[in-house]
């Protein structure tokens, strides 16, 4: 895929996740399985920020249109007050209907701009609780040599390894060189490596998670 395609589809991409997040938070439509949640101390602050970007535009539209009546810039600017709201609402649905999943035998990690990557719980060798380095944003990325990836925005504070050639799916597209490390954050991760735990103990003859420190919470 050219340079100039990729930057054409990338908000076309971006904007269908994001209409797609806020129908199924409408909808109250939740992916299947057990799900573990993440960035829980932002909801809080973009129901407030959208709350006040609401109102902000209402007062700031109708202050201009009673000084300036209605040309054409007047309403571009309720346009982009109504976009910033789109943003922080469709920001907010994407964290609370994408939640990581175990769903059987795979395990689902997502984000909130709509990433999913996928693995059968039987790729899992350990599971490890800790801080992680900080990262700067929550898209997938991975290093150099693409044995370390994260889905993370902040200190990740678990770290799934997998086996050798393992199937990783990102987006719906096997990875060619799936990562040994993935990064993840998780509002309550010591239950998601429990949970991870479970389900590799179901597997048959397959690899097992590894021991959970007790410092972390």
């Amino acid at each position: 895929m050219t340079a100039a395609r990729k930057l054409i589809l990338r908000p076309i991409r971006a904007e269908t996740r994001r209409v797609a997040a806020m129908t199924a938070w409408v909808r109250r439509a939740r992916p299947p399985g057990d799900a573990f949640g993440y960035h829980r101390d932002l909801h809080l602050i973009l129901w407030t920020a959208g709350m006040l970007t609401v109102v902000e535009g209402a007062l700031t539209h109708l202050i201009l249109v009673l000084i300036f009546g209605h040309p054409p810039w007047v309403w571009i600017v309720l346009g982009l007050h109504i976009y910033g709201v789109y943003l922080l609402f469709g920001l907010l649905a994407g964290m609370m209907t994408r939640p990581h999943t175990v769903d059987g035998p795979i395990v689902h990690l997502r984000n909130a701009s709509g990433t999913h990557v996928s693995f059968a719980v039987a790729d899992v060798d350990s599971v490890v609780l800790g801080e992680r380095p900080e990262f700067g944003h929550s898209r997938w990325r991975t290093s150099d040599d693409g044995r370390t990836a994260t889905i993370a925005s902040g200190p990740a504070i678990l770290r799934v390894d997998l086996v050798e050639n393992a199937g990783v799916i990102l987006d719906g597209s096997p990875i060619p060189l799936a990562p040994k490390h993935i990064h993840v954050s998780a509002d309550a991760p010591r239950e998601f490596a429990a949970r991870l735990t479970t389900a590799l103990s179901r597997q048959p003859d397959v690899g097992r998670c590894g021991p959970v420190p007790a410092e972390h919470q």
